[in-house]
Protein backbone atom coordinates (compact mmCIF):
# COMPACT_ATOMS: atom_id res chain seq x y z
CA UNK A 1 0.00 0.00 0.00
CA UNK A 2 0.95 3.41 -0.60
CA UNK A 3 0.70 5.33 2.84
CA UNK A 4 2.92 8.02 1.53
CA UNK A 5 4.10 10.47 4.03
CA UNK A 6 4.20 13.84 2.50
CA UNK A 7 6.78 15.29 5.06
CA UNK A 8 9.49 12.67 3.92
CA UNK A 9 9.04 13.91 0.27
CA UNK A 10 11.34 16.76 -0.70
CA UNK A 11 9.00 18.53 -2.51
CA UNK A 12 10.50 21.17 -5.56
CA UNK A 13 9.72 24.51 -6.05
CA UNK A 14 6.30 26.27 -7.25
CA UNK A 15 6.69 27.76 -10.49
CA UNK A 16 4.78 30.77 -11.48
CA UNK A 17 2.87 29.16 -14.80
CA UNK A 18 -0.55 29.61 -16.56
CA UNK A 19 -0.41 25.69 -16.74
CA UNK A 20 -2.98 23.56 -13.81
CA UNK A 21 -2.37 20.36 -12.99
CA UNK A 22 -5.61 18.15 -11.66
CA UNK A 23 -5.29 15.49 -9.50
CA UNK A 24 -8.37 13.10 -9.84
CA UNK A 25 -9.42 9.53 -9.14
CA UNK A 26 -11.92 7.21 -10.82
CA UNK A 27 -13.20 3.43 -10.73
CA UNK A 28 -11.94 1.48 -13.59
CA UNK A 29 -13.75 -0.53 -16.28
CA UNK A 30 -11.73 -3.78 -14.69
CA UNK A 31 -12.02 -5.77 -12.00
CA UNK A 32 -9.01 -7.07 -10.27
CA UNK A 33 -8.78 -11.22 -9.41
CA UNK A 34 -10.57 -12.05 -6.51
CA UNK A 35 -9.61 -11.28 -3.04
CA UNK A 36 -9.77 -13.38 0.07
CA UNK A 37 -13.32 -12.81 0.35
CA UNK A 38 -13.95 -14.80 -3.10
CA UNK A 39 -14.99 -11.77 -5.18
CA UNK A 40 -13.21 -9.78 -7.73
CA UNK A 41 -12.65 -6.07 -6.67
CA UNK A 42 -13.06 -3.29 -8.74
CA UNK A 43 -10.25 -0.84 -9.57
CA UNK A 44 -9.36 2.56 -9.26
CA UNK A 45 -6.60 4.53 -10.50
CA UNK A 46 -5.39 7.99 -9.00
CA UNK A 47 -3.70 10.26 -11.55
CA UNK A 48 -2.04 13.75 -12.19
CA UNK A 49 -2.43 15.52 -15.56
CA UNK A 50 -1.37 18.91 -16.70
CA UNK A 51 -3.27 21.34 -19.18
CA UNK A 52 -0.10 21.10 -20.97
CA UNK A 53 0.21 17.56 -21.68
CA UNK A 54 1.54 14.30 -19.43
CA UNK A 55 0.32 12.33 -17.25
CA UNK A 56 1.37 10.25 -13.95
CA UNK A 57 -0.44 7.50 -11.83
CA UNK A 58 -0.61 6.13 -8.21
CA UNK A 59 -0.51 2.55 -8.56
CA UNK A 60 -3.86 0.82 -8.79
CA UNK A 61 -5.84 -0.09 -5.79
CA UNK A 62 -9.21 -1.14 -5.33
CA UNK A 63 -12.39 1.27 -4.90
CA UNK A 64 -13.00 -0.55 -1.34
CA UNK A 65 -9.55 0.42 -0.09
CA UNK A 66 -8.88 3.55 -1.65
CA UNK A 67 -5.39 4.85 0.13
CA UNK A 68 -5.70 7.97 1.19
CA UNK A 69 -2.02 9.62 0.19
CA UNK A 70 -2.74 8.14 -3.60
CA UNK A 71 -3.58 12.23 -4.58
CA UNK A 72 -0.02 12.99 -3.09
CA UNK A 73 1.59 9.95 -4.56
CA UNK A 74 0.48 10.99 -8.10
CA UNK A 75 1.64 14.57 -7.68
CA UNK A 76 4.78 13.13 -6.79
CA UNK A 77 5.44 11.23 -9.71
CA UNK A 78 4.12 14.08 -11.71
CA UNK A 79 6.64 16.64 -10.55
CA UNK A 80 9.66 15.10 -9.50
CA UNK A 81 10.24 11.31 -11.63
CA UNK A 82 10.54 11.70 -15.37
CA UNK A 83 7.43 11.13 -17.43
CA UNK A 84 9.50 9.20 -20.05
CA UNK A 85 12.99 7.21 -20.26
CA UNK A 86 15.45 9.06 -20.03
CA UNK A 87 13.73 12.46 -20.10
CA UNK A 88 14.40 15.06 -17.37
CA UNK A 89 11.74 15.16 -14.88
CA UNK A 90 9.90 18.39 -14.39
CA UNK A 91 11.02 19.26 -10.79
CA UNK A 92 8.49 21.87 -10.30
CA UNK A 93 5.02 22.64 -8.89
CA UNK A 94 2.50 24.70 -10.41
CA UNK A 95 0.50 27.77 -9.07
CA UNK A 96 -2.52 26.29 -9.26
CA UNK A 97 -4.29 22.41 -8.54
CA UNK A 98 -7.12 21.40 -9.39
CA UNK A 99 -8.96 18.02 -7.23
CA UNK A 100 -11.59 16.04 -8.64
CA UNK A 101 -13.74 12.98 -7.63
CA UNK A 102 -11.37 11.84 -5.35
CA UNK A 103 -12.24 10.17 -1.64
CA UNK A 104 -13.33 12.16 1.11
CA UNK A 105 -9.98 11.35 2.93
CA UNK A 106 -7.83 11.46 -0.06
CA UNK A 107 -8.61 14.67 -1.30
CA UNK A 108 -8.16 16.32 2.12
CA UNK A 109 -4.66 15.01 2.49
CA UNK A 110 -3.96 16.21 -0.69
CA UNK A 111 -5.39 19.65 -0.21
CA UNK A 112 -3.26 20.17 3.35
CA UNK A 113 -0.30 19.17 1.59
CA UNK A 114 -0.96 21.82 -1.07
CA UNK A 115 -2.18 24.29 1.18
CA UNK A 116 1.14 24.33 2.83
CA UNK A 117 3.39 24.45 -0.30
CA UNK A 118 1.63 27.67 -1.05
CA UNK A 119 -0.81 26.19 -4.21
CA UNK A 120 -3.96 27.86 -5.03
CA UNK A 121 -6.72 25.27 -5.11
CA UNK A 122 -10.06 24.12 -6.97
CA UNK A 123 -12.28 21.42 -6.24
CA UNK A 124 -13.74 20.61 -9.25
CA UNK A 125 -16.85 18.29 -9.75
CA UNK A 126 -15.66 16.29 -13.31
CA UNK A 127 -11.85 15.32 -13.77
CA UNK A 128 -12.25 16.93 -17.19
CA UNK A 129 -8.54 16.91 -17.85
CA UNK A 130 -7.99 13.16 -16.65
CA UNK A 131 -11.13 11.50 -18.00
CA UNK A 132 -9.68 10.80 -21.15
CA UNK A 133 -6.41 8.80 -19.09
CA UNK A 134 -9.19 7.12 -17.36
CA UNK A 135 -11.16 6.04 -20.65
CA UNK A 136 -7.73 4.51 -22.21
CA UNK A 137 -6.64 2.80 -18.77
CA UNK A 138 -10.17 1.08 -18.66
CA UNK A 139 -10.03 0.50 -22.14
CA UNK A 140 -6.11 -0.91 -21.75
CA UNK A 141 -7.35 -3.07 -18.91
CA UNK A 142 -9.71 -4.46 -20.48
CA UNK A 143 -8.06 -5.56 -23.72
CA UNK A 144 -5.66 -7.04 -20.88
CA UNK A 145 -8.41 -9.59 -20.44
CA UNK A 146 -8.87 -8.35 -16.98
CA UNK A 147 -12.37 -7.35 -18.22
CA UNK A 148 -14.48 -7.42 -20.95
CA UNK A 149 -14.87 -4.10 -23.57
CA UNK A 150 -17.48 -3.89 -26.04
CA UNK A 151 -16.61 -3.12 -29.61
CA UNK A 152 -18.37 -0.41 -31.38
CA UNK A 153 -18.38 0.44 -35.39
CA UNK A 154 -17.13 3.68 -36.43
CA UNK A 155 -20.24 5.96 -37.28
CA UNK A 156 -20.30 8.11 -40.48
CA UNK A 157 -18.92 11.88 -40.09
CA UNK A 158 -22.17 12.82 -40.41
CA UNK A 159 -24.07 11.02 -37.82
CA UNK A 160 -21.69 12.89 -35.03
CA UNK A 161 -23.93 15.28 -33.48
CA UNK A 162 -24.17 18.45 -34.48
CA UNK A 163 -22.40 17.72 -37.53
CA UNK A 164 -23.80 19.39 -40.89
CA UNK A 165 -23.13 18.11 -44.46
CA UNK A 166 -21.53 21.49 -45.10
CA UNK A 167 -18.99 21.60 -42.59
CA UNK A 168 -17.79 17.95 -43.98
CA UNK A 169 -18.07 19.65 -47.65
CA UNK A 170 -15.32 22.33 -46.20
CA UNK A 171 -12.87 19.25 -44.65
CA UNK A 172 -12.94 17.25 -47.95
CA UNK A 173 -12.17 20.48 -50.08
CA UNK A 174 -9.60 21.72 -47.42
CA UNK A 175 -7.90 18.03 -47.62
CA UNK A 176 -7.57 18.34 -51.50
CA UNK A 177 -5.80 21.50 -51.17
CA UNK A 178 -3.25 19.18 -49.03
CA UNK A 179 -3.21 15.84 -51.40
CA UNK A 180 -2.53 18.24 -54.74
CA UNK A 181 0.61 20.14 -52.83
CA UNK A 182 2.17 17.36 -51.49
CA UNK A 183 3.80 19.44 -48.30
CA UNK A 184 5.64 16.48 -47.19
CA UNK A 185 8.05 16.54 -49.98
CA UNK A 186 9.46 19.90 -48.42
CA UNK A 187 10.05 18.25 -45.28
CA UNK A 188 13.37 16.68 -44.27
CA UNK A 189 12.45 15.08 -41.28
CA UNK A 190 9.76 15.22 -38.41
CA UNK A 191 8.46 18.13 -37.31
CA UNK A 192 6.17 19.23 -34.33
CA UNK A 193 4.10 21.88 -35.00
CA UNK A 194 1.94 23.97 -32.09
CA UNK A 195 -1.32 25.05 -33.65
CA UNK A 196 -2.47 28.51 -32.65
CA UNK A 197 -5.02 29.58 -31.35
CA UNK A 198 -4.99 26.57 -29.48
CA UNK A 199 -7.94 23.68 -29.84
CA UNK A 200 -9.61 22.72 -27.08
CA UNK A 201 -9.11 18.87 -27.50
CA UNK A 202 -5.68 18.13 -25.35
CA UNK A 203 -5.05 15.69 -28.24
CA UNK A 204 -5.01 17.87 -31.22
CA UNK A 205 -2.85 21.00 -29.34
CA UNK A 206 0.42 19.68 -31.79
CA UNK A 207 0.29 18.59 -35.68
CA UNK A 208 3.13 16.93 -37.68
CA UNK A 209 2.59 15.96 -41.39
CA UNK A 210 3.13 12.40 -42.41
CA UNK A 211 4.58 11.16 -45.79
CA UNK A 212 8.47 12.13 -45.36
CA UNK A 213 9.19 7.96 -45.60
CA UNK A 214 6.69 7.28 -48.69
CA UNK A 215 4.37 4.95 -46.44
CA UNK A 216 1.06 6.78 -44.92
CA UNK A 217 0.16 10.36 -46.00
CA UNK A 218 -1.63 12.77 -44.12
CA UNK A 219 -1.68 15.11 -40.67
CA UNK A 220 -0.87 13.13 -37.48
CA UNK A 221 -2.26 15.17 -34.45
CA UNK A 222 -0.69 14.91 -31.23
CA UNK A 223 -0.83 16.00 -26.86
CA UNK A 224 2.67 17.31 -27.21
CA UNK A 225 6.33 16.46 -27.41
CA UNK A 226 6.77 14.07 -24.84
CA UNK A 227 3.89 12.17 -26.83
CA UNK A 228 6.11 12.15 -30.20
CA UNK A 229 9.13 11.67 -28.57
CA UNK A 230 7.03 8.15 -27.46
CA UNK A 231 5.69 7.48 -30.73
CA UNK A 232 9.66 7.43 -31.75
CA UNK A 233 10.69 5.25 -29.54
CA UNK A 234 8.28 2.42 -30.03
CA UNK A 235 9.47 -0.84 -30.68
CA UNK A 236 6.05 -2.46 -31.67
CA UNK A 237 2.17 -2.34 -30.54
CA UNK A 238 3.04 -3.55 -27.49
CA UNK A 239 4.80 -0.07 -26.44
CA UNK A 240 2.05 2.16 -28.20
CA UNK A 241 -0.56 0.42 -25.51
CA UNK A 242 1.80 0.91 -22.48
CA UNK A 243 2.77 4.60 -23.65
CA UNK A 244 0.05 6.90 -25.26
CA UNK A 245 -2.62 8.45 -22.56
CA UNK A 246 -4.35 10.26 -25.49
CA UNK A 247 -6.34 9.56 -28.53
CA UNK A 248 -4.85 9.66 -30.96
CA UNK A 249 -6.38 12.07 -34.36
CA UNK A 250 -5.16 11.97 -37.65
CA UNK A 251 -6.48 12.74 -41.49
CA UNK A 252 -4.77 10.16 -43.70
CA UNK A 253 -5.49 9.52 -47.31
CA UNK A 254 -7.26 5.69 -48.24
CA UNK A 255 -8.24 4.18 -51.36
CA UNK A 256 -11.71 3.21 -52.07
CA UNK A 257 -10.80 -0.40 -50.14
CA UNK A 258 -9.41 0.70 -47.09
CA UNK A 259 -11.58 4.08 -46.29
CA UNK A 260 -14.65 3.74 -44.00
CA UNK A 261 -18.09 2.24 -46.22
CA UNK A 262 -20.34 4.55 -43.98
CA UNK A 263 -17.81 7.67 -45.10
CA UNK A 264 -17.78 6.08 -48.91
CA UNK A 265 -21.54 6.08 -48.86
CA UNK A 266 -21.44 10.03 -47.74
CA UNK A 267 -18.97 11.31 -50.34
CA UNK A 268 -20.38 9.41 -53.32
CA UNK A 269 -24.28 10.71 -51.97
CA UNK A 270 -23.33 14.23 -51.63
CA UNK A 271 -20.69 14.55 -54.67
CA UNK A 272 -17.68 15.56 -52.02
CA UNK A 273 -14.40 16.20 -52.87
CA UNK A 274 -12.17 13.76 -53.79
CA UNK A 275 -8.59 14.45 -52.74
CA UNK A 276 -6.83 12.97 -55.72
CA UNK A 277 -7.86 9.47 -58.27
CA UNK A 278 -9.69 7.04 -55.85
CA UNK A 279 -7.85 9.22 -52.25
CA UNK A 280 -10.68 9.55 -50.06
CA UNK A 281 -9.73 11.60 -46.83
CA UNK A 282 -10.33 9.46 -43.58
CA UNK A 283 -10.66 11.60 -40.47
CA UNK A 284 -10.54 9.35 -37.21
CA UNK A 285 -9.15 9.04 -33.65
CA UNK A 286 -7.94 5.66 -32.52
CA UNK A 287 -7.42 4.78 -28.73
CA UNK A 288 -4.30 3.58 -28.44
CA UNK A 289 -5.17 0.97 -25.96
CA UNK A 290 -8.18 -0.76 -27.04
CA UNK A 291 -7.43 0.61 -30.74
CA UNK A 292 -11.13 1.32 -31.13
CA UNK A 293 -12.05 4.33 -33.91
CA UNK A 294 -13.38 7.03 -32.98
CA UNK A 295 -14.99 10.49 -35.12
CA UNK A 296 -13.96 13.94 -34.51
CA UNK A 297 -16.51 16.34 -33.17
CA UNK A 298 -18.00 19.02 -35.41
CA UNK A 299 -15.12 21.70 -33.92
CA UNK A 300 -12.27 19.44 -34.14
CA UNK A 301 -13.11 18.45 -37.64
CA UNK A 302 -12.86 22.24 -38.65
CA UNK A 303 -9.70 22.06 -36.59
CA UNK A 304 -8.61 19.42 -39.34
CA UNK A 305 -9.41 21.60 -42.00
CA UNK A 306 -7.52 25.06 -40.92
CA UNK A 307 -4.32 23.03 -40.20
CA UNK A 308 -5.12 21.30 -44.05
CA UNK A 309 -5.58 24.61 -45.73
CA UNK A 310 -2.70 25.89 -44.00
CA UNK A 311 -0.35 23.20 -44.49
CA UNK A 312 -1.44 23.06 -47.89
CA UNK A 313 0.28 26.31 -48.89
CA UNK A 314 3.34 26.05 -46.50
CA UNK A 315 7.06 27.05 -47.94
CA UNK A 316 9.97 25.59 -47.67
CA UNK A 317 11.50 28.79 -45.96
CA UNK A 318 8.15 28.67 -43.25
CA UNK A 319 9.67 25.46 -43.13
CA UNK A 320 13.29 26.31 -42.27
CA UNK A 321 12.00 29.38 -39.98
CA UNK A 322 9.71 27.25 -38.16
CA UNK A 323 7.00 29.41 -38.35
CA UNK A 324 3.73 29.32 -41.04
CA UNK A 325 1.76 32.15 -39.65
CA UNK A 326 -1.45 33.56 -41.82
CA UNK A 327 -5.33 34.13 -42.75
CA UNK A 328 -7.35 30.94 -43.75
CA UNK A 329 -10.81 30.50 -45.11
CA UNK A 330 -12.65 27.65 -43.40
CA UNK A 331 -15.89 26.76 -42.80
CA UNK A 332 -16.22 28.57 -39.65
CA UNK A 333 -15.05 31.64 -41.15
CA UNK A 334 -11.76 33.31 -41.69
CA UNK A 335 -8.94 32.37 -39.15
CA UNK A 336 -5.58 33.93 -38.25
CA UNK A 337 -3.55 30.40 -37.98
CA UNK A 338 0.32 30.23 -36.44
CA UNK A 339 1.97 26.55 -36.22
CA UNK A 340 5.07 27.21 -34.70
CA UNK A 341 7.79 24.65 -34.95
CA UNK A 342 8.74 23.13 -31.55
CA UNK A 343 10.74 20.01 -32.15
CA UNK A 344 12.43 18.69 -34.88
CA UNK A 345 13.41 14.71 -35.42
Amino acid sequence: MLRIKSSHVQWPPVRATPEVWEVAASPLLALAPASSRGRPEQLAACVCVSSEGGAAMADPQTVTDFDEGAGIEALRRFAIEPHLPGARPLNYLPAAVHIASMPDRARDALRELLDQLGIRVEIKDEPELSREFFDGMSAHLAGAGIAAAPARAPKSLIRVKGMTIERIAAFAEAAEIFWKARPWRLFEGDVLWRIDPAPKSRGMKYVSVMGGLGEQFGLGFLSGPAQMFSLGEMAGPADLTASMKSTLWSVTFDDEDNFLETDLELWKKHGLRVSGPGRYPLAIGMNPSSGAIQRPTPENLTVMEVVLRTLGSVTKREIRDRLISREVASFAGPVNVRLQGVVAL
